[in-house]
């Protein structure tokens, strides 16, 4: 069952390229660090941007096909205010080491963005890729989709099956002429075609500076990255059923919407659509105001550092990361309408004080599935607070956005809607299970 939630929406704001005066922000510094499995690198080197507490919940940002971490300076200025933002360059870009292999596949590039969050010490993550980015991104939710909380695509790229021999000799040739000549050359003649008509030259240059850094050794062999059949979206959608942004422009030709944005949007099974109205291939640099907007908007309230909450000891944080997966877990159970599921992964004495104020069981909540009362298109749990007491008692808070579906037996069917949840968690027979909730609208 496909729970599809897809929102398509014509923006009529123009781009920041149409502004009279062009903000640019600063670049940070360049930042460095040691690559942890040195047996899959050339070198041992790991270069990124970074801006943000280092204690905020955490956005990888990953650049597209000949790009690099500059191309993220209006996310790296405005989202460092809630996240803490980490541009990196890819294998062999800019100063990061590249790949032993000559044919990178879908895992190597999983592995690898697996070994830069490793040797910066990052769990779970966010991620936020642009073309090329964006596929190395459904190439670690598939590979390790216990370490993505959710995805947003600017500008997406989908890998094809089926790939012939002609097509594929035709996409290698035109990748070699264009690096052929160098990495400066290759950036005048390659930006263009990336942005809208009519771009003004100064977004057109910021967009050139950030291409400067491409490795030709290294873009060949992504060449081959992009022809493996190996991560196509009804495959990688198997696995990455975690919530996934996806904004595409209608003047995009390097990446069109109708081969790239719709299939992935068809094939995820949580995923939302936005389509901006002439934007092309970047639209994190277009039309950033807008997308880093919608970026906050998707990333959501759990993505906000909390204050008042003390540090947790790593015993916790492991507790919390496997509640978080469970919760995620039941979302889509609740979403797919799986009893037979939900019998195993409830304990009999469940106890739930619903938002109506009534007190049910985990056989009456799984008759209200049955019968249609628990039935949504949208059901997402958002962690706001995480706290212990003792060592197998763990206490969660926050916040649900639901929307029952059309023809759910209830009176607010079809009409989203926010509640509040208190949970009370305990480990037993070898597992943590949800024992008590209590809900209530907002």
């Amino acid at each position: 069952m496909n729970n599809l939630t897809f929102k398509l929406i014509l923006l009529l704001g123009t781009s920041a390229i149409a502004q009279n005066k062009l903000f640019v922000p600063p670049l940070p510094e360049m930042s460095y660090v040691s690559v942890v499995d040195k047996s899959k690198f050339v070198g041992d080197r790991w270069s990124f941007m970074e801006s943000g507490a280092k204690d905020a919940p955490v956005i990888i940002a990953m650049h597209g096909y000949g790009g690099s971490s500059a191309d993220w300076r209006y996310q790296l200025h405005d989202l460092s205010d809630t996240y803490r933002v980490i541009a990196w360059n890819a294998p062999g870009y800019m100063l990061s080491d590249e790949l032993k292999t000559d044919y990178p596949t879908c895992k190597d590039y999983a592995d690898a963005l697996a070994d830069f969050c490793n040797a910066l010490k990052l769990d779970k993550v966010h991620l936020l890729g642009n073309s090329f980015g964006s596929r190395v991104s459904q190439c670690f939710a598939y590979h390790y989709p216990e370490r993505v909380i959710k995805m947003a695509f600017v500008g997406p790229s989908a890998g094809k099956k089926n790939i012939s021999y002609e097509e594929r000799e035709r996409y290698v040739n035109m990748r070699y002429d264009q690096i052929k000549d160098g990495a400066f050359a290759f950036t005048n003649k390659r930006v263009e075609a990336l942005l809208a008509p009519n771009t003004s030259p100064e977004l057109i240059e910021i967009a050139r500076q950030g291409m400067r850094g491409v490795s030709p050794r290294m873009f060949m062999r992504g060449t081959n990255f992009m022809m493996a059949e190996d991560h196509f979206p009804e495959k990688i959608a198997t696995k990455a059923t975690m919530p996934t942004l996806v904004i595409a422009g209608t003047e995009d030709k390097v990446s069109p919407i109708t081969t790239n944005a719709e299939p992935i949007s068809k094939a995820f099974p949580n995923v939302k659509l936005e389509i901006l109205k002439g934007i092309g291939h970047l639209p994190h640099l277009e039309a950033y105001q807008q997308v880093n907007k919608m970026v906050r908007e998707f990333f959501g309230a759990n993505a906000k550092a909390k204050s008042n909450q003390k540090a947790f000891t790593d015993y916790e944080k492991n507790v919390y990361r496997q509640i978080d997966s469970l919760i995620q877990y039941q979302e889509q159970l609740v979403l797919k309408q799986d009893t037979l599921a939900m019998r195993a992964f409830y304990p009999d004495d469940m106890v739930i004080t619903n938002p109506f104020g009534q007190m049910i069981n985990k056989e009456t909540t799984i008759a209200r599935v049955k019968s249609g009362i628990i039935k949504y298109s949208k059901f997402e749990k958002i962690i706001e607070h995480f706290a212990m007491e003792g060592s197998k008692t763990a206490i969660v808070a926050g916040l649900e956005k639901v929307t029952p579906t059309p023809d759910a037996n209830r009176a607010d069917a079809g009409k989203p809607h926010e509640r509040r949840f208190t949970e009370i968690w305990v480990y037993r027979d070898g597992r943590w299970q949800r024992l008590i909730r209590h809900a209530s609208n907002i």
